[in-house]
């Protein structure tokens, strides 16, 4: 009888050996910490506000969560935590403003099995556009005495030359007219004029002018402008054009020789530069204001926005 009892205790505790063994879990079946972004990857233009944001669920129970901000390789800790109020998951949220580089997020999750898991956002940081710049030379020809076909005003937001009749027609976006004389032949006048006015010194296109032209101020950069602007090549924001003063001339000429630069201020306060050519006499008979032989070319960088009154 002893020992029938003894092998039914030794059965009972088999029995039970086997049945914990089977509860229990193996941590190899456990699955790693899952990182979601709620909102993560974003393109910005520097200055504007962004967030990083989503939720850490970890089978195996969260044990610690470290999430940090790198910027151009300077590494800081936004969070370390390791007491969580739910044991398998976290939420995290991260605001900011004014951003002015681009940056990456990245969240690093480790459950209380050890396992490791990360996640990266990239926040990339453009700096808006604040000038346009002409992709071709502008070419305008010279206005005589009388109207004429060829383009002898443009525009200097869309780069775009015009003859008398569609500067009429597209008087919205017409700019500038080209002139070249001082009642003296054989020697190169250049002028930039407003097309809202009537020449007094010179007569253009029988003293006509466009009805409801706008008026474009213009000067010849001095030497203290053309240094801080800088070469034209490398002008790759507003900030120095914005800063020019004394653009106040609606009739303006200047030396003839090429890489002149001058500025100008359009009716809605938009301002840019322009980089003129030499005057080119097309019919070589020793004058520069024929109509439809004699031209000049010149190059555009205008602000993108016109600036905010306040």
């Amino acid at each position: 009888m002893k020992k029938i009892n003894v092998l039914l205790i030794a059965l009972f505790v088999g029995a039970l050996s086997f049945t914990s063994c089977d509860n229990e879990i193996d941590p190899s079946t456990i699955a790693a910490p899952v990182i979601t972004f709620t909102e993560g990857n974003a393109s910005i233009l520097t200055g504007e506000a962004v967030s990083v944001s989503g939720t850490i669920f970890a089978e195996g129970e969260l044990d610690l969560v470290v999430i940090k901000k790198n910027v151009g390789g300077t590494i800081t800790e936004l969070d370390n935590v390791s007491k969580f109020d739910i044991k398998t998951s976290h939420d995290f949220l991260f605001d900011f403003t004014d951003v002015q580089e681009s940056f990456t997020v990245t969240v690093e999750a480790t459950d209380k099995e050890g396992v490791t898991k990360s996640a990266t956002a990239t926040i990339t940081a453009t700096v808006p556009e604040t000038i346009v710049k002409s992709t071709s030379a502008v070419r305008v020809y010279s206005a005589p005495a009388t109207t004429s076909s060829t383009e002898q005003f443009a525009s200097l937001t869309s780069f775009t030359a015009y003859t008398w009749t569609d500067a009429g027609t597209n008087v919205a976006t017409v700019d500038l007219n080209y002139y070249n004389g001082n009642f003296t032949k054989g020697v190169s006048y250049p002028h930039f004029i407003s097309p809202s006015i009537t020449p007094t010194t010179y007569t253009i296109n029988n003293g006509n002018t466009l009805t409801s032209a706008k008026t474009t101020w213009f000067k010849v950069l001095d030497a203290t402008d053309l240094t801080n602007v800088g070469a034209w090549a490398d002008i790759n924001d507003d900030s120095a054009i914005s800063a020019i003063t004394g653009i106040t001339s609606t009739n303006i000429t200047w030396t003839d020789a090429a890489e002149t630069i001058l500025a100008f201020e359009l009716a809605d306060g938009k301002k840019g530069l322009i980089r003129v050519g030499a005057a080119v006499d097309g019919n070589i008979n020793g004058t520069f204001y024929d109509a439809n032989a004699d031209y000049i070319e010149f190059d555009v960088i205008v602000q993108k926005n016109a600036p905010v009154v306040k």
